[in-house]
């Protein structure tokens, strides 16, 4: 894995920056929110000049990257700094914690990805392009889930057997043939295709 090397000096600015917002902070950050903060440092000014779609993902890559040094930096600490694009805070870990919080859980090739300085610097427009499209369909899969859930009234990690189980008394109880409504017998007949894979 090839880590920004420590000698550049504009991501140990860009770090003691973060790190100082994090610490100040009464709530936590979204990606977005944290570059607009950093964004009014005249001293990080170079760093956030956009002429284009890869010098958005570039300016996204560089925060990115800086969090997850710091916060391998910061475990030294007893300190924990939670990364998602939604959530970026700062909290105490107990001395004898060894388990990673449950958001640490699963992200690991993000960390990997943005840990990986080859990632940034010969990425092209359209190459960019193809990773917003891939969140965009990712994000609205997600969506169709969360829909299909409430629909079905159950929970998003619900075992395979039950959802079966909730389908089928929901299928009876909607089914045209019993005087169900057609449209809600569909929408529950969509739902637990999309859950069940």
């Amino acid at each position: 894995m090839s880590v920004v090397p420590a000698q550049r000096p504009e991501q140990r600015v860009l770090k003691v920056f973060i790190l100082n917002l994090l610490r100040e902070a009464s709530s936590a950050y979204t990606i977005h929110g944290l570059i607009e903060h950093l964004q009014q440092h005249a001293e990080l000014s170079a760093l956030f000049e956009r002429h284009g779609l890869t010098d958005l993902f570039r300016i996204n890559f560089l925060v990115m990257n800086a969090l997850f040094q710091l916060q391998d930096e910061l475990r030294n600490e007893n300190l924990w700094l939670d990364i998602s694009s939604l959530h970026i805070a700062l909290a105490t870990m107990q001395s004898e914690q060894t388990v990673l919080p449950a958001s640490q859980v699963g992200s690991e090739k993000l960390r990997e990805f943005y840990l990986d300085w080859s990632n940034c610097e010969s990425v092209t427009d359209s190459e960019v392009q193809g990773l917003l499209d891939d969140f965009w369909q990712f994000y609205y899969r997600q969506d169709k889930q969360r829909s299909a859930c409430e629909v079905l009234g159950v929970a998003p990690d619900i075992e395979e057997g039950e959802l079966r189980q909730v389908y089928r008394r929901l299928a009876q109880q909607h089914h045209p043939d019993r005087g169900g409504d057609a449209r809600d017998f569909i929408r529950i007949r969509e739902a637990y295709e999309l859950l069940r894979y």
